[in-house]
C-alpha cells in the first residue's frame, strides 16, 4: 500500500502526527472504501505534501509511517524519518487533482480531495512522476491527441471505423477513458452546421454521429456509474439537440423537442445526484427550463388553467434552484484556475436568474395606458416586487464580473464598447437591463 498525505502547516509535520477528524474521514471513505485496511497495512512508501495558499513552492517529503489508527470517526498516523523530496507541493497537488477528477475521488459537496490517498504502486508512481512521464502513448493514442489539438473530430472518428462495431473490441468497449474520447469526437461531428439544416444527407450523417455518441457515453456510464462526468456528457448531448431543434433561424426539424427535453432533464438529474454542485449542469438545467419550458408555458396565447399556473410555478422554482446553486457553487470556489474555467457559466447564471426575477413582476404597462386613455382609475396590484431588488443585485454583480468595474465607478463608454464582441454578456445590455429595472421600480413607487 502506498500513501500521499496532505498537510496544512509545518507544525503538523513537526509533531510527527497527522490527525484527521470524522469530516475528513468521510471524504477518504467515499473515495477509498478499503480505508479501514490502513490499520494493518504494510506501507511501502508515503509522500507528504502541503496544501493551501502560499504552500505551493514548499517541497514534498518522504516519510516513514510508524502506525495508523483508522476508524469511522478519525484517522491518526504517526511517522518519522522525514526526507525532502525533489518535487514541489504545488506540482504534486496538480497531479493529485488530475487523478482525483479522473478517478472520482473528489468530494462532491466540498470539492475537496481526500487528505490521504490509498494507492497501488502504479498509481502512486504516476502521480509522483507527473502526467508527462506516465507511459508512452500508443501510436493510435498519439494520433488522437494530435488531431484533438487541431479539432479534427472527423479524422478521429475515421481512426475507429466502423464505429458501429466498437462493441466488438473489448479494449475500447470496456475502457471508459478511450470510449469517452471517441464519444466526444462523435458528438462534435453530430453538431448541425449552419446553412445545412435542410440538407438530408447532412442531417442523416450528423444523426449517425449523435446516436453513436450517446451509445458510447451511456456505455461509459455503465462502466463507471458513480462518475458524474459521463452522465453529464449524455445530458449535454440531449441539451444540444434541444437547442438545435429550437433555434430561431436554421433549426433542424428531425426530432421531438419534448422528448429531447425530457431526456436532457433525466440525465442532468443523474449527474447532479452524483455531483449536486456541478456548475455547468446546474446552469444548463436552469437555462433549459427558462428558455424551453417556462417561456413557452407562459406564452401559449390561451387562458391558463389552475393546473397550468401550478406547473409554471413548479418550473420557475426549479429554474431558480439550479441557477442559484450554480452561482453559490461558483462563489464557493477558491482555486483561480477553476474559477476561470467556470466563469462563463457563472456570468450567464447571474444574467438568467436576474431576467427570471424581473419577469416575475408584471407592471401592467398596457392596462395603465388604457386606463389613462379612457380616463379610468388604474388599480395596480404589483406582486413579488421585491424580485426587482434581487434582480438589480444580480445584474450589478454580473456587470462587475464582465467589466471588472463596479456599477458606481466612472463610466468609460469606449472601453465598454471595446468589450462588446468578446464579453460573455454585452456590458451595454447589462446597463440597459439596469435601466429597465429601475424604471419598473419607479413606476411601482410613483403610480
Amino acid at each position: 500500500m502506498y500513501l500521499y498525505i496532505g498537510f496544512f502547516s509545518h507544525d503538523e509535520v513537526n509533531r510527527r502526527i497527522k490527525y484527521i477528524p470524522e469530516k475528513g474521514v468521510n471524504i477518504i471513505k467515499n473515495a477509498f472504501a478499503n480505508f479501514l485496511e490502513l490499520n494493518n497495512a504494510d506501507i511501502k512508501a508515503a509522500i507528504g505534501y502541503f496544501l493551501g495558499k502560499g504552500n505551493g513552492k514548499k517541497s514534498c517529503f518522504l516519510l516513514d509511517v510508524n502506525s495508523i489508527e483508522a476508524s469511522e470517526k478519525r484517522i491518526i498516523i504517526t511517522f518519522d524519518n522525514i526526507r525532502e523530496f525533489d518535487k514541489s507541493s504545488g506540482d504534486i497537488s496538480k497531479e493529485i487533482y488530475k487523478k482525483a477528477w479522473e478517478l472520482d475521488w473528489i468530494d462532491r459537496e466540498t470539492n475537496y480531495c481526500p487528505l490521504v490517498l490509498i494507492l497501488d504502486k502504479q498509481t502512486f508512481d504516476s502521480i509522483r512522476k507527473g502526467s508527462a512521464n506516465i507511459k508512452k502513448l500508443s501510436d493510435l493514442e498519439e494520433q488522437v491527441q494530435a488531431l484533438k489539438a487541431k479539432n479534427k473530430w472527423g479524422e478521429i472518428c475515421k481512426l475507429y471505423e466502423p464505429l458501429e462495431d466498437i462493441h466488438k473490441n473489448p479494449e475500447l468497449w470496456d475502457n471508459p477513458n478511450k470510449l469517452y474520447e471517441i464519444g466526444f469526437a462523435c458528438s462534435k461531428m453530430g453538431e448541425l452546421q449552419d446553412g445545412l439544416e435542410k440538407d438530408s444527407d447532412h442531417l442523416k450523417e450528423i444523426k449517425r454521429y449523435r446516436d453513436l455518441s450517446l451509445k458510447f457515453y451511456k456505455r461509459c456510464c455503465e462502466l463507471r456509474p458513480k462518475s458524474y462526468k459521463y452522465a453529464s456528457s449524455v445530458a449535454y448531448r440531449y441539451y444540444q439537440n434541444v437547442n438545435e431543434l429550437t433555434k430561431t433561424r436554421g433549426k433542424r426539424k428531425d426530432g421531438d423537442v419534448r422528448e429531447e427535453v425530457e431526456n436532457a432533464h433525466k440525465w442532468f438529474d443523474i449527474s447532479l445526484n452524483l455531483y449536486p454542485n456541478n456548475i455547468k449542469d446546474n446552469y444548463r438545467k436552469g437555462k433549459l427550463i427558462v428558455d424551453k419550458q417556462l417561456a413557452p408555458a407562459r406564452n401559449t396565447g390561451n387562458r391558463l388553467s389552475k393546473e397550468d399556473l401550478q406547473e409554471i410555478e413548479n418550473l420557475k422554482n426549479q429554474a431558480i434552484k439550479h441557477l442559484d446553486r450554480a452561482i453559490q457553487s461558483y462563489e464557493g470556489l477558491t482555486d483561480e484556475d477553476r474559477k476561470n474555467f467556470y466563469r462563463n457559466e457563472y456570468i450567464k447564471s447571474l444574467y438568467n436568474l436576474a431576467k427570471l426575477y424581473k419577469d416575475e413582476v408584471n407592471t401592467n404597462w398596457n392596462q395603465y395606458l388604457c386606463c389613462k386613455i379612457g380616463d379610468k382609475k388604474f388599480l395596480p396590484a404589483f406582486l413579488k416586487s421585491e424580485y426587482l431588488d434581487a434582480s438589480i443585485e444580480l445584474v450589478k454583480k454580473c456587470y462587475r464580473v464582465v467589466t471588472g468595474f463596479g456599477i458606481d465607478d466612472e463610466l468609460d463608454i469606449g472601453h465598454l464598447f471595446s468589450m462588446t464582441n468578446k464579453a460573455t454578456i454585452n456590458p451595454i445590455d447589462l446597463l440597459y437591463s439596469l435601466g429597465l429595472l429601475y424604471s419598473r421600480i419607479y413606476f411601482i413607487n410613483h403610480i
